[in-house]
């Protein structure tokens, strides 16, 4: 497995997470710290735990002692938060630059106990995994206060300059890796799946803020994004699902959703070095792109953590919960 692979994610992880900043600094007092009725409450209180959760990994992982939890200040604090969360990324950035690729298969974790046997590639890709999942929550709330920060994808950090890593890096390591992140995602669509079981064709359908307006849209586009870059990964003409069904929503998507995991199954078996690092060439928007087939394998992983945490809140509201949907309880088989 590769170190250099690690940076370079933790650099778009990096770069995220001061993009859904710089949209939090444009937030009135009263904003910030505005309740909201899911996850962990106000956008403040969402970003302190994406901060402490890094914090907290990151400790374990270099054997230091937890710092002091941040604790609130009178009035408007975003600049103490600020120069803590500027702290935890140069703690991070040491760590990673030290990091090298035998050490990822050790377990260096000696407490608490429950954590032992975590390998240090988990850990990295669970931090890195749980940070896209809550920034679709922050992003979320930042847009129902008019400061939506826009496409959070890997694919669009890259295609917008991003550092490139993308030849020559497909180890037999890193192949694991990305297949270990395809069982997570077929794990995860299932759950949100399961949790939406029993939804009526209306309450699917229905109109709802969020990033595709219902339910089963916001379903859809998980789904047919799976097939749209699959086409792309086998430079095959396959044909999306058809549109939503007024009768029979749930069946459909969870028929498209088999098909699509059964899918990617089977090719996650054939993955190579050399199929990895080779190019291929979609359109979005009209212009042509030069990509490597690892850089779409990551980009589609990434996708489906965001797009979940948007469903998952739609199906909190409805008394729904999808439980935790965080790479190590997938790794432990710790599920809630």
């Amino acid at each position: 497995m590769n170190a250099d692979a690690f940076r370079h994610f933790y650099n778009y992880h990096f770069a995220e997470n001061r993009r859904i900043w710089d949209h939090a600094a444009q937030l009135s007092p009263e904003q910030f710290t505005q309740p909201v009725d899911y996850s962990h409450g106000s956008v403040r209180d969402q970003i302190l735990h994406l901060m402490s959760v890094d914090e907290g990994w990151f400790c374990e992982l270099r054997g230091a002692e937890f710092p002091e939890p941040y604790s609130s200040a009178e009035g408007d604090d975003r600049k103490l938060i600020r120069a803590r969360w500027d702290s935890l990324e140069q703690d991070m950035r040491e760590y990673l630059a030290k990091l090298q690729d035998e050490m990822l298969f050790t377990r260096p974790i000696k407490e608490p106990d429950e954590d032992r046997d975590l390998i240090v590639w988990q850990v990295l890709l669970h931090v890195a995994n749980h940070g896209t999942y809550h920034r679709g929550e922050v992003a979320m709330a930042l847009s129902a206060l008019g400061h939506s920060p826009g496409d959070l994808d890997f694919q669009g950090w890259e295609l917008a300059g991003g550092p490139g890593w993308r030849k020559g890096q497909a180890d037999m390591g890193w192949i694991d890796n990305l297949r270990s992140k395809y069982a997570y995602n077929e794990w995860a669509n299932n759950k949100v799946l399961g949790a939406a079981a029993g939804l009526s064709d209306e309450e699917m359908l229905a109109a709802r803020p969020g990033s595709y307006e219902s339910l089963a849209n916001d379903f859809s586009h998980l789904v047919r994004t799976q097939y749209a870059w699959y086409s792309v990964l086998t430079e095959t003409q396959f044909s999306p699902p058809p549109e939503i069904p007024e009768i029979g929503v749930m069946q459909a998507l969870n028929d498209w959703f088999n098909e699509s995991h059964a899918m990617f199954r089977e090719l996650a078996k054939t993955f190579s070095e050399d199929w990895l690092v080779a190019e291929v060439h979609p359109s979005r928007g009209g212009k042509q792109y030069t990509l490597t087939r690892w850089w779409v394998t990551e980009h589609l992983a990434t996708h489906g953590v965001a797009h979940r945490a948007e469903i998952g809140k739609v199906l909190l509201t409805l008394d729904r919960s999808p439980g935790d949907l965080d790479f190590i309880d997938f790794v432990t088989g710790n599920v809630k």
